[in-house]
């Protein structure tokens, strides 16, 4: 789904009896503040990434606290809020939550593609509640989506990192929903040609499988 706005994300939240919408509400309000004025190198208004993060996650049933975080998941990092803030407006759980996740994108200097399995641990290791885990997945994904607007050697740094290093722990950690759309969204910029016959060889299956159906019936 693509131009993602803030009543998709409230009407994806209640279809699994979300009862907490006011935290996103009150999150949303600060990342549309937080983000005035900043836009995506796609020219998109920069609250849509994070909005995007956080619908990513509300496919995955979280809880209210993981997706008011996913909305300010980058406000330490951009310099926008501080740890002592975010603690004092959405309480101590959201402050160490978004401040892991900081943690982890400060990392990315640091990696190296010859020592995945050592990455692997720090990453983990960070991650001090497993909500943390799940945004950074959720960030990851959103930044594959749309991928395409980078140049040639960052789409091969954050490809190389996907495959490396987020896809094994997504593997482990048994997100298969993630872990399989982002192995799709790597092989379309590694091998885009197979990732097409691939594409081809699933449409015609399907093809076939509706019209057997459609005898059967």
């Amino acid at each position: 789904m693509n131009n993602i706005e803030l009543h998709d994300l409230l009407d994806k939240l209640k279809e699994y009896n979300f009862s907490e919408i006011e935290i996103v509400k009150k999150a949303y309000e600060y990342a549309a503040n937080l983000h005035s004025g900043q836009t995506r190198q796609s020219g998109e208004p920069y609250v849509s990434h994070p909005l995007n993060v956080a619908y990513i996650l509300a496919e995955l049933k979280m809880d209210p606290v993981t997706i008011g975080c996913a909305l300010i998941h980058e406000a330490i990092t951009l310099n926008k809020m501080t740890y002592e803030e975010i603690e004092e407006m959405f309480g101590s759980e959201s402050a160490i939550i978004v401040s892991s996740v900081t943690k982890i994108s400060n990392l990315k200097q640091t990696f190296k593609i010859n020592n995945p399995e050592k990455y692997r641990r720090i990453i983990v290791g960070l991650s001090e509640n497993p909500a943390t885990l799940f945004i950074k997945f959720a960030d990851r994904l959103h930044n594959l989506r749309t991928l395409k607007v980078h140049d040639k050697e960052h789409q091969k740094y954050i490809i190389d990192e996907t495959q490396n290093i987020y896809i094994p722990i997504a593997h482990r950690l048994g997100m298969k929903k993630m872990k399989s759309e982002m192995e799709d969204l790597c092989l379309q910029y590694t091998d885009p040609d197979g990732y097409n016959k691939v594409l081809d060889k699933i449409n015609s299956s399907k093809t076939e499988l509706e019209k057997s159906l459609a005898r059967m019936k």
